[in-house]
């Protein structure tokens, strides 16, 4: 082989190497991802987000509140859970004990803004009050009882409840008391219906009648 096939061969080779490497490059620059733009919220206060985990919590859950804010220059959330500060995305832990709205209100430029959401808290159904039972035991004559001056009898009302902390009696056979079960004298002297409320210590009540037939 000549010189010059020679150096023509390797000038070609030069050549066709020098293009492989060079759109080898331009292709691993092509598909590198540009960054996307930063988000453009303009100038003037804007709330971002603002919501709850949940929507509906049992009495004693929590749940999670996160909110976000752009060119704030203050936050506050009404009822107040902690000191808030200007944030795009912050969370902190609520426990409400009854049905609660939240309201975020950011102040800036162009503000004050406001959202709100309602959480609502429902009773734990294992802990409210039960009335088991409350029926007539037994009756006797009522010059057997103190204090049944009118009535022929007088009847021996019993009850039991479970979650209970107050026991009321309408009408009024026996003053409230806070024990769970027990029994009572009741001496009408016409047939009488009696409703017993049994109330925890949320507030939470139950009721049930008992209707006293007198002969």
């Amino acid at each position: 082989m000549s010189l010059v096939a020679l150096a023509a061969l390797v000038y070609l080779g030069w050549t066709m190497a020098s293009r492989y490497f060079a759109n080898r490059k331009f292709t691993s620059q092509a598909v590198k991802p540009a960054p996307p733009p930063p988000p453009d919220h303009g100038t003037n206060v804007k709330i971002l987000h603002f919501y709850a985990s949940q929507g509906e919590l049992v009495e004693g859950g929590k749940a999670i509140l996160c909110y976000g804010v752009a060119n704030a220059e203050a936050v506050r959330l009404d009822p107040p859970v902690e000191d808030l500060r200007p944030s795009m995305n912050r969370c902190l832990e609520i426990a409400p004990q009854r049905d609660t709205r939240y309201t975020l209100t950011a102040e800036g430029p162009g503000g004050p803004v406001t959202e709100s959401f309602l959480v609502r808290v429902k009773p734990d159904p294992e802990s409210l009050p039960r009335i088991t039972y409350f029926r007539v035991q037994q009756k006797k004559p009522a010059a057997d009882v103190v204090g049944a001056p009118g009535a022929k009898w007088a009847y021996s009302l019993c009850f039991s409840t479970v979650n209970a902390v107050r026991i009321t009696v309408d009408p009024p056979a026996m003053p409230p008391s806070g024990v769970m079960q027990g029994c009572f004298y009741a001496a009408p002297e016409t047939t009488t219906t009696y409703t017993l409320t049994a109330t925890d210590s949320k507030g939470h009540s139950t009721q049930k009648k008992l209707t006293v037939e007198v002969e």
